[in-house]
């Protein structure tokens, strides 16, 4: 996805859209119990982590993706979550 960005596009928008319909899905969870799926938390983390790697070759099109991230009402289990 780096060394040719228009290549990979189409697949940069599929993780995307599975970004957000993950995402959406952790947060009706979180809201009916506090202790979600973990495995819906690593994937969500996983996405966000790869995400954030391809955001410069992609300013257009992951230009909302910062402001899409919870900020303080949820908290995803991931390695740097301690209990």
């Amino acid at each position: 996805m780096k060394c040719d960005p228009e290549g990979y596009e189409a697949e940069l928008l599929l993780l995307y859209r599975h970004f957000e319909s993950s995402l959406h899905l952790f947060r009706h969870q979180s809201a009916l119990r506090p202790s979600s799926d973990l495995s819906l938390g690593k994937d969500l983390e996983d996405l966000t982590m790869f995400l954030s790697h391809v955001t410069p070759f992609y300013p257009d099109k992951l230009a909302n993706f910062p402001d899409r991230w919870p900020t303080s009402s949820v908290s995803i289990p991931g390695p740097f979550h301690r209990r």
